[in-house]
Protein backbone atom coordinates (compact mmCIF):
# COMPACT_ATOMS: atom_id res chain seq x y z
CA UNK A 1 0.00 0.00 0.00
CA UNK A 2 2.95 2.34 0.61
CA UNK A 3 3.83 2.14 -3.08
CA UNK A 4 0.30 3.15 -4.05
CA UNK A 5 0.33 6.07 -1.61
CA UNK A 6 3.69 7.26 -2.98
CA UNK A 7 2.39 6.90 -6.52
CA UNK A 8 -0.67 8.99 -5.73
CA UNK A 9 1.40 11.71 -4.05
CA UNK A 10 3.74 11.82 -7.05
CA UNK A 11 0.82 11.99 -9.46
CA UNK A 12 -0.80 14.80 -7.46
CA UNK A 13 2.15 17.06 -8.18
CA UNK A 14 1.37 16.83 -11.91
CA UNK A 15 -2.37 17.42 -11.70
CA UNK A 16 -2.52 21.04 -12.85
CA UNK A 17 -6.32 21.20 -12.77
CA UNK A 18 -6.34 20.44 -9.05
CA UNK A 19 -3.86 23.14 -8.17
CA UNK A 20 -5.56 25.67 -10.43
CA UNK A 21 -8.80 25.01 -8.54
CA UNK A 22 -6.90 25.32 -5.26
CA UNK A 23 -5.39 28.68 -6.22
CA UNK A 24 -8.71 29.96 -7.54
CA UNK A 25 -10.56 28.95 -4.37
CA UNK A 26 -7.81 30.50 -2.24
CA UNK A 27 -8.10 33.81 -4.08
CA UNK A 28 -11.88 34.15 -3.65
CA UNK A 29 -11.81 35.38 -0.01
CA UNK A 30 -8.83 37.66 -0.68
CA UNK A 31 -10.77 39.45 -3.41
CA UNK A 32 -13.66 39.86 -1.00
CA UNK A 33 -11.35 41.16 1.73
CA UNK A 34 -9.90 43.80 -0.57
CA UNK A 35 -13.32 44.85 -1.86
CA UNK A 36 -14.91 45.10 1.58
CA UNK A 37 -11.90 46.78 3.15
CA UNK A 38 -11.61 49.48 0.48
CA UNK A 39 -15.23 50.10 -0.52
CA UNK A 40 -17.35 49.49 2.55
CA UNK A 41 -15.02 50.13 5.45
CA UNK A 42 -12.59 52.68 4.03
CA UNK A 43 -9.66 50.33 4.52
CA UNK A 44 -10.69 49.29 8.04
CA UNK A 45 -11.88 45.71 7.95
CA UNK A 46 -11.05 43.84 11.19
CA UNK A 47 -10.99 40.06 11.10
CA UNK A 48 -14.05 39.80 13.36
CA UNK A 49 -16.06 41.58 10.65
CA UNK A 50 -14.65 39.31 7.93
CA UNK A 51 -15.54 36.21 9.92
CA UNK A 52 -19.07 37.33 10.64
CA UNK A 53 -19.75 38.54 7.09
CA UNK A 54 -17.67 36.57 4.63
CA UNK A 55 -16.13 33.44 6.16
CA UNK A 56 -18.87 31.29 4.64
CA UNK A 57 -17.60 32.33 1.19
CA UNK A 58 -14.20 30.81 1.94
CA UNK A 59 -15.83 27.65 3.25
CA UNK A 60 -18.11 27.45 0.21
CA UNK A 61 -15.15 27.67 -2.14
CA UNK A 62 -13.34 24.96 -0.22
CA UNK A 63 -16.20 22.54 -0.94
CA UNK A 64 -15.58 22.91 -4.66
CA UNK A 65 -11.94 22.05 -4.02
CA UNK A 66 -12.87 19.08 -1.80
CA UNK A 67 -14.90 17.34 -4.49
CA UNK A 68 -12.51 18.21 -7.32
CA UNK A 69 -9.50 17.00 -5.35
CA UNK A 70 -11.24 13.78 -4.28
CA UNK A 71 -12.36 13.07 -7.82
CA UNK A 72 -8.86 13.24 -9.26
CA UNK A 73 -7.24 11.29 -6.42
CA UNK A 74 -9.79 8.52 -6.00
CA UNK A 75 -11.14 7.96 -9.50
CA UNK A 76 -8.60 9.59 -11.76
CA UNK A 77 -7.02 6.19 -12.45
CA UNK A 78 -10.18 4.39 -13.49
CA UNK A 79 -9.95 5.73 -17.03
CA UNK A 80 -6.54 4.18 -17.79
CA UNK A 81 -7.25 1.02 -15.76
CA UNK A 82 -4.41 1.68 -13.31
CA UNK A 83 -6.48 0.20 -10.49
CA UNK A 84 -6.89 -3.02 -12.48
CA UNK A 85 -3.15 -3.30 -13.01
CA UNK A 86 -2.47 -2.77 -9.30
CA UNK A 87 -4.81 -5.65 -8.45
CA UNK A 88 -3.33 -7.85 -11.17
CA UNK A 89 0.18 -7.28 -9.78
CA UNK A 90 -0.78 -8.65 -6.36
CA UNK A 91 -2.23 -5.74 -4.42
CA UNK A 92 -5.36 -6.47 -2.44
CA UNK A 93 -8.41 -4.32 -3.03
CA UNK A 94 -8.26 -2.90 0.46
CA UNK A 95 -4.72 -1.69 -0.30
CA UNK A 96 -5.81 -0.14 -3.60
CA UNK A 97 -8.72 1.54 -1.85
CA UNK A 98 -6.93 2.97 1.17
CA UNK A 99 -3.87 3.75 -0.93
CA UNK A 100 -6.07 6.47 -2.43
CA UNK A 101 -8.15 7.34 0.63
CA UNK A 102 -5.14 8.10 2.86
CA UNK A 103 -3.44 10.69 0.60
CA UNK A 104 -6.83 12.14 -0.29
CA UNK A 105 -7.69 12.83 3.35
CA UNK A 106 -4.18 13.82 4.45
CA UNK A 107 -3.35 16.26 1.64
CA UNK A 108 -6.94 17.40 1.21
CA UNK A 109 -7.40 18.38 4.86
CA UNK A 110 -4.08 20.26 4.85
CA UNK A 111 -5.20 22.20 1.76
CA UNK A 112 -8.53 22.96 3.43
CA UNK A 113 -6.74 24.34 6.49
CA UNK A 114 -4.69 26.61 4.23
CA UNK A 115 -7.81 27.82 2.40
CA UNK A 116 -9.64 28.87 5.55
CA UNK A 117 -6.67 30.07 7.63
CA UNK A 118 -4.70 32.10 5.06
CA UNK A 119 -7.35 34.86 4.69
CA UNK A 120 -7.73 35.11 8.47
CA UNK A 121 -3.97 35.45 9.01
CA UNK A 122 -3.53 38.01 6.23
CA UNK A 123 -6.57 40.06 7.22
CA UNK A 124 -5.50 40.11 10.88
CA UNK A 125 -2.02 41.30 9.87
CA UNK A 126 -3.54 44.06 7.72
CA UNK A 127 -6.48 45.26 9.84
CA UNK A 128 -6.18 43.65 13.26
CA UNK A 129 -8.59 41.26 14.96
CA UNK A 130 -11.10 43.60 16.61
CA UNK A 131 -12.45 43.83 20.14
CA UNK A 132 -15.93 42.30 20.00
CA UNK A 133 -15.16 38.70 19.06
CA UNK A 134 -13.26 36.35 21.37
CA UNK A 135 -10.25 34.93 19.53
CA UNK A 136 -10.00 31.69 21.53
CA UNK A 137 -13.63 30.73 20.98
CA UNK A 138 -13.35 31.60 17.30
CA UNK A 139 -10.23 29.46 16.85
CA UNK A 140 -12.07 26.59 18.52
CA UNK A 141 -14.91 26.90 16.01
CA UNK A 142 -12.53 26.90 13.07
CA UNK A 143 -10.57 23.96 14.46
CA UNK A 144 -13.81 22.01 14.74
CA UNK A 145 -14.48 22.70 11.04
CA UNK A 146 -11.93 19.99 10.28
CA UNK A 147 -14.38 17.30 11.44
CA UNK A 148 -17.35 18.11 9.18
CA UNK A 149 -14.96 18.68 6.27
CA UNK A 150 -13.50 15.19 6.84
CA UNK A 151 -17.09 13.97 6.79
CA UNK A 152 -17.65 15.68 3.44
CA UNK A 153 -14.36 14.28 2.12
CA UNK A 154 -15.48 10.76 3.04
CA UNK A 155 -18.85 11.34 1.36
CA UNK A 156 -17.02 12.51 -1.77
CA UNK A 157 -14.76 9.42 -1.61
CA UNK A 158 -17.80 7.16 -1.56
CA UNK A 159 -19.36 8.99 -4.53
CA UNK A 160 -16.07 8.84 -6.46
CA UNK A 161 -15.86 5.05 -6.24
CA UNK A 162 -19.47 4.80 -7.39
CA UNK A 163 -19.36 7.14 -10.39
CA UNK A 164 -15.65 6.60 -11.24
CA UNK A 165 -15.47 9.93 -13.03
CA UNK A 166 -13.47 12.89 -11.73
CA UNK A 167 -15.42 15.45 -13.73
CA UNK A 168 -18.73 14.32 -12.27
CA UNK A 169 -17.21 14.93 -8.83
CA UNK A 170 -16.16 18.41 -9.98
CA UNK A 171 -19.76 19.09 -11.01
CA UNK A 172 -20.99 17.88 -7.61
CA UNK A 173 -18.43 20.15 -5.96
CA UNK A 174 -19.67 23.11 -7.96
CA UNK A 175 -23.23 22.31 -6.86
CA UNK A 176 -22.09 22.14 -3.23
CA UNK A 177 -20.31 25.47 -3.71
CA UNK A 178 -23.48 27.10 -5.05
CA UNK A 179 -25.70 25.67 -2.31
CA UNK A 180 -23.31 26.65 0.46
CA UNK A 181 -22.63 30.03 -1.10
CA UNK A 182 -26.30 30.94 -0.93
CA UNK A 183 -26.64 29.36 2.48
CA UNK A 184 -28.14 32.57 3.80
CA UNK A 185 -31.24 31.55 1.85
CA UNK A 186 -31.30 27.76 2.15
CA UNK A 187 -29.49 27.13 5.43
CA UNK A 188 -29.97 30.38 7.34
CA UNK A 189 -31.63 28.59 10.21
CA UNK A 190 -29.95 25.25 9.50
CA UNK A 191 -27.42 24.89 12.29
CA UNK A 192 -27.84 21.21 13.07
CA UNK A 193 -25.48 18.23 12.99
CA UNK A 194 -27.72 16.45 10.48
CA UNK A 195 -25.76 17.44 7.37
CA UNK A 196 -22.15 18.43 6.85
CA UNK A 197 -23.28 21.75 5.35
CA UNK A 198 -25.56 22.61 8.27
CA UNK A 199 -22.84 21.60 10.73
CA UNK A 200 -20.42 23.97 8.96
CA UNK A 201 -23.10 26.64 9.00
CA UNK A 202 -23.47 26.20 12.76
CA UNK A 203 -19.74 26.71 13.29
CA UNK A 204 -19.41 29.69 10.94
CA UNK A 205 -22.47 31.67 11.98
CA UNK A 206 -22.05 33.77 15.12
CA UNK A 207 -24.87 35.14 17.24
CA UNK A 208 -24.67 38.92 17.03
CA UNK A 209 -26.41 42.00 18.38
CA UNK A 210 -26.07 45.61 17.30
CA UNK A 211 -26.45 48.91 19.12
CA UNK A 212 -26.30 52.49 17.87
CA UNK A 213 -23.94 55.11 19.27
CA UNK A 214 -24.63 58.79 19.82
CA UNK A 215 -23.25 59.64 16.38
CA UNK A 216 -25.48 57.11 14.66
CA UNK A 217 -22.70 54.55 14.26
CA UNK A 218 -23.63 50.89 14.59
CA UNK A 219 -21.71 48.73 17.09
CA UNK A 220 -21.82 44.94 16.97
CA UNK A 221 -21.52 42.42 19.79
CA UNK A 222 -20.67 38.81 18.85
CA UNK A 223 -21.02 35.56 20.76
CA UNK A 224 -18.74 32.78 19.52
CA UNK A 225 -19.21 30.38 22.43
CA UNK A 226 -20.25 26.77 21.83
CA UNK A 227 -21.99 24.38 24.18
CA UNK A 228 -20.43 21.06 25.18
CA UNK A 229 -23.14 19.29 23.19
CA UNK A 230 -22.31 21.21 20.03
CA UNK A 231 -18.60 20.45 20.39
CA UNK A 232 -18.96 16.75 21.18
CA UNK A 233 -21.76 16.35 18.64
CA UNK A 234 -19.68 17.87 15.86
CA UNK A 235 -16.79 15.50 16.58
CA UNK A 236 -18.78 12.31 17.20
CA UNK A 237 -21.33 12.64 14.41
CA UNK A 238 -18.67 13.62 11.88
CA UNK A 239 -16.42 10.68 12.76
CA UNK A 240 -19.28 8.17 12.76
CA UNK A 241 -20.61 9.35 9.40
CA UNK A 242 -17.06 9.40 7.99
CA UNK A 243 -16.47 5.77 9.00
CA UNK A 244 -19.83 4.74 7.53
CA UNK A 245 -19.11 6.33 4.15
CA UNK A 246 -15.56 4.97 4.03
CA UNK A 247 -16.93 1.50 4.76
CA UNK A 248 -19.66 1.82 2.11
CA UNK A 249 -17.07 3.01 -0.40
CA UNK A 250 -14.88 0.00 0.29
CA UNK A 251 -17.82 -2.42 0.10
CA UNK A 252 -18.76 -1.00 -3.30
CA UNK A 253 -15.17 -1.10 -4.56
CA UNK A 254 -14.63 -4.60 -3.21
CA UNK A 255 -17.57 -5.98 -5.20
CA UNK A 256 -17.11 -3.79 -8.29
CA UNK A 257 -16.01 -5.46 -11.54
CA UNK A 258 -14.00 -2.29 -12.41
CA UNK A 259 -15.34 -2.12 -15.95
Amino acid sequence: MKDIVRSQLYQLRKERVIWLVFIGVLLIPFIGILAEGVINCEGDYPTQTYLSDMSIISISGSLMFVFSFTGFVCCGDFGDKTSNYEIMTGHRRIEVYFGRVIPCLAVGVICFIIIISAPIIVNTAMHGWGNQLDMGQTLLRYTLLIFPIIRIFCTAIFISFVVKNAYILMAVGYGAFVLSGIGAVFFKEGKSLFLGLTNINMLCMFDSWSTYGLEGNENYIYDASLSAGQISGTIIVSLVVSVIFLYLGYVFFHTDDLN
